[in-house]
């Protein structure tokens, strides 16, 4: 049977209002379909949607765990799942929405779980007639059980990708819109490309940033590595850690001085085949979930939940070398200025566009349990105008974590493979372009704009700032990051330290 390869411009229902689902409460598959629909119609962000699920809802930990396996895992492999659905539907524009997100969910557990088959069958199927009647119940239950006597026929990236496969066949097989293969495939070649697509398709590893404000935080780091096989503790460059990389670890656990973590260690809760990756000195990513003494760093404040890789690429620029005062222009939820306050490196300003999302910083700098530096001076404001407010200060430092595509985190943000269009690529380097100018008018000489981006396209990263350095001859290139295609961390950056001359050329 041939299918034609999902494309960017595949069109969706999103006119459809988001569902509420009653039975999303304490049933996780239909949370997970509440959280899918309002991703996909309302543009939700998936890990904001989720959240808001799991808190409203009445749902156990492991039913959590299955909602939220079943949202990213269906919107990594939305294109995919749909075009096989579609094949066994005779009008499937028809239906509604609600129904193909449910066999879409059916699909993905027949696929990818170890749930029985008709277990998720029946849920789909019983789902449709409480909510369309028996005769679609009929559709989707003649349907589900086609696809299931030919999962087969799934495109299955693990089969048969070879160097000559063409551009459709890796947008079919890992899920991916042709303009992101066709703009990796020329910009990184087809070893790379294949490393990127299959990172996407597959869960980052879970980053936790440890607070350094805290006097005890090595003593953390020492009782989360003593959970794990010393085998199983990894550099995120792949390579095993040696002894010189992890402080010293106690054997056995001296259970009289943590009794809990004792009683946690007898119950094996971390599995033997979980690997804890070392990001940078206090950041670390395990590939499973969250051991319980990780959990409570959090409750505690000794810890933050934060990308590693975005925290391995903060880390390469040295943040300890960088002159004051520091202006974190582009802040978002503040994460990156929060690690730079853990240091006890002061941030003078922080600044976004989105006062929704800053609002977190003052509330995350009090849970952190931090004094000193003192929190930044938050303004909600874009870089423009908050430029306009900052006349004449001049800084050390300025941080542009900017605004990009964001195609180097697929992997935990899924959704956005079928929302950005090759067309937002232009329009986004054009804003790159005007913050860089404006960030480097507020750049005292001698001082550096550190520019960091979570994309993978040349023109937001090594082609802006080659563009950048021949229109400022007072501009200097002092150092650049890439993440690693084939990091396991599974998520992409890239940044760039320039220096302003103490005289202008």
């Amino acid at each position: 049977m041939t299918r034609s390869a999902p494309t960017s411009t595949r069109t969706h229902r999103t006119q459809e209002r988001p569902l509420r689902l009653y039975r999303a409460d304490h049933d996780p598959r239909a949370a997970a379909l509440t959280v899918l629909s309002r991703v996909m119609f309302a543009r939700a962000d998936s890990q904001a949607a989720i959240d808001d699920a799991l808190r409203a809802s009445s749902l156990v930990p492991t039913d959590k765990r299955l909602c939220t396996e079943l949202v990213y895992g269906v919107l990594r492999r939305y294109l995919s799942l749909e075009l096989f659905a579609e094949s066994f539907l005779r009008k499937p524009d028809k239906l509604p929405m609600e129904m193909r997100l449910a066999l879409l969910i059916s699909l993905y557990e027949m696929l990818c779980l170890r749930i029985p088959h008709y277990a998720s069958v029946g849920w789909a199927v019983a789902h449709v007639r409480n909510r369309f009647g028996q005769k679609m119940a009929g559709v989707a239950n003649g349907a589900l059980r086609a696809m299931q006597r030919s999962l087969g026929e799934f495109p299955d990236p693990r089969r048969a990708v070879r160097p000559e496969a063409s551009e459709e066949r890796l947008s079919r097989l890992f899920a991916m819109p042709l303009w992101i293969v066709r703009l990796w495939l020329q910009s990184y070649g087809m070893q790379s490309t294949l490393a990127l697509l299959d990172a996407a398709l597959n869960p980052p590893p879970a980053g936790l940033r440890l607070n350094r404000a805290h006097a005890n935080w090595e003593q953390s780091k020492k009782e989360i590595l003593q959970l794990y096989e010393p085998a199983r503790i990894r550099l995120a460059g792949q390579k095993a850690a040696t002894p010189t990389d992890m402080p010293a670890i106690p054997q056995p656990c001296n259970a009289a001085a943590s009794p809990c973590l004792a009683a946690y260690l007898a119950q094996n809760e971390v599995s033997a085949d979980e690997t804890l990756f070392l990001a940078d000195t206090c950041t670390l990513a395990f590939s499973g979930t969250l051991p319980w003494r990780a959990r409570m760093l959090l409750k505690e404040g000794k810890a933050s939940r934060q990308s590693a890789a975005s925290c391995e690429a903060l880390a390469a620029f040295a943040p300890d070398s960088w002159q004051l005062p520091i202006w974190d222009c582009c802040a978002g939820r503040g994460g990156k200025t929060l690690t730079l306050l853990e240091q006890g490196i002061a941030v003078a300003v922080a600044s976004d566009q989105s006062e929704r999302r800053l609002r977190a910083l003052p509330e995350e700098y009090a849970r952190l349990g931090l004094t000193h530096p003192p929190c930044p001076t938050v303004m909600p404001v874009s870089v423009e105008q908050a430029s306009v407010c900052l006349d004449g200060q001049m800084f050390g430092t300025i941080l542009v974590d900017a605004p990009c595509s964001g195609l180097g985190t697929l992997s935990r943000r899924p959704e956005i493979r079928f929302r950005r269009t090759h067309d937002d690529l232009e329009t986004l380097t054009d804003t790159q372009k005007r913050i860089l100018i404006l960030a480097w008018r507020h750049v005292r000489a001698g001082g550096s704009l550190v520019y960091l981006t979570c994309t993978l396209n040349p023109a937001e990263n090594q082609l802006q700032i080659a563009d950048f350095l021949a229109k400022h001859g007072n501009a200097t290139l002092i150092g650049a990051f890439q993440t690693d295609f084939s990091s396991p961390l599974r998520e992409f950056f890239y940044g760039a330290r320039i220096e302003k001359s103490l005289q202008e050329k």
